[in-house]
């Protein structure tokens, strides 16, 4: 009985002193989308395009690849492009950033927290949720919006589509 007691308190003593949750996100091809679903935390993802792989790093943790992507470092993975036209994305709760340096089409999700969201030079379609969210369409005819909060859309160029309480460049 003591072993057992003094297990339970080495576990609960190890569970009290376990370090802060990290961000982490996932990462997979399956033509025509690139997907990334993110967890509760603060992620910071970029997507770039190089010759016909996509580049997916995640600044604010780890990055785990999935079918068509392989490691490159553990918070970065190199995709097949292959076939993918749109990145669809779910960034979790928490303060996320997501830039997206392609071509490609992009619809994302940032999901609760203040968020920041860089479009590509295609249509992209971004919606935060609560938060006060920070929305940039770039090129492309976007539609962006901010859900709840204090938020700004700046559509960029092409025919925008923006709901937020501070609107640049929007139709």
């Amino acid at each position: 009985m003591r072993a057992l007691t003094a297990g339970a308190a080495l576990a609960a003593t190890l569970l009290a002193v376990a370090g802060p949750a990290h961000a982490a996100a996932d990462v997979s091809v399956s033509a025509p989308f690139l997907q990334i679903t993110a967890d509760a935390a603060a992620d910071g993802i970029t997507v770039t395009q190089v010759g016909g792989r996509l580049v997916v790093r995640n600044d604010g943790g780890l990055l785990f690849p999935g079918a068509g992507c392989t490691a490159t470092a553990k918070n970065v993975s190199v995709c097949d492009a292959d076939g993918v036209t749109t990145i669809v994305a779910d960034t979790g709760a928490g303060d996320d950033t997501l830039s997206n340096r392609t071509t490609l089409r992009s619809r994302v999700v940032l999901g609760a927290g203040s968020d920041l969201f860089f479009g590509g030079t295609a249509t992209d379609l971004a919606a935060g949720e609560a938060g006060n969210d920070r929305l940039a369409g770039n090129a492309g005819d976007d539609v962006l919006i901010g859900g709840d909060g204090v938020d700004s859309a700046n559509g960029g160029d092409g025919a925008d589509k923006c709901d937020a309480e501070t609107v640049t460049a929007c139709e």
